[in-house]
């Protein structure tokens, strides 16, 4: 395959990861039309009837562009790359708390009670297959772009123009600044773990829930 195809190969499938997610703005749209009850104003049923749905479109969707990713040649981690992954986890833990001004799984099972904080588990644990998809894709994207195998976050980088970037039109920049900083640490989280996609999923799904 030509470089130039690769490029446009690997670009495209990780819009089609951020396009993913954005199926939810489509579902959003459709579930207020049937139920005629404005998003705001759903019943906790409603609420987890759409976080399941979503999570089923999600995971369907990362399924399907997983099977487009080559198989890597998994590496062990050592000693500096594990403390580097510790520091790395550290620094997104502390920014989340910072930002949430606590422990943000805990601040949401308060509010939301038992029930739909498990749904609402499910609906992290669904978006982070395909935020990790989109990191695979931007990483790819990245070193074909520089024709080497690079330690270089550039699938964070992706995302944050992506996943990070949209949420400062939904959210603020301050919410698009946060996101971007942790986005950058997820895509530095992929590398050091030698692009592994399962310890990346457990990764990126558990400080993404944190």
């Amino acid at each position: 395959m030509l470089q130039q195809e690769k490029i446009w190969q690997e670009l495209s499938y990780g819009l089609y990861g951020f396009a993913g997610l954005g199926l939810e703005l489509v579902i959003l749209k459709i579930e207020s039309y049937l139920w005629q009850v404005a998003p705001v104003n759903w019943s906790t049923r409603n609420q987890a009837m759409h976080w399941l749905l979503v999570s089923l479109v999600w995971c369907l969707v990362g399924f399907l562009l997983l099977k487009k990713v080559r198989k890597p040649v998994y590496l062990k981690m050592n000693f500096r790359q594990i403390v580097r992954l510790i520091i790395c986890m550290s620094l997104s833990f502390r920014l989340s708390y910072t930002v949430w001004g606590g422990v943000k799984p805990l601040i949401e099972w308060r509010a939301l009670g038992t029930e739909l904080f498990v749904y609402q588990l499910i609906y992290y644990l669904a978006e982070s297959l395909l935020l990790v998809v989109i990191l695979i894709y931007g990483q790819s994207l990245g070193e074909t772009c520089v024709k080497r195998v690079s330690q270089f976050p550039f699938g964070g980088v992706f995302l944050a123009l992506t996943w990070g970037s949209i949420h400062i039109c939904l959210k603020g920049s301050q919410a698009g600044l946060y996101l971007a900083i942790q986005c950058f640490l997820y895509g530095y989280c992929y590398v050091l773990v030698h692009k592994n996609f399962r310890l990346a999923y457990l990764v990126v799904s558990f400080l993404f829930i944190l």
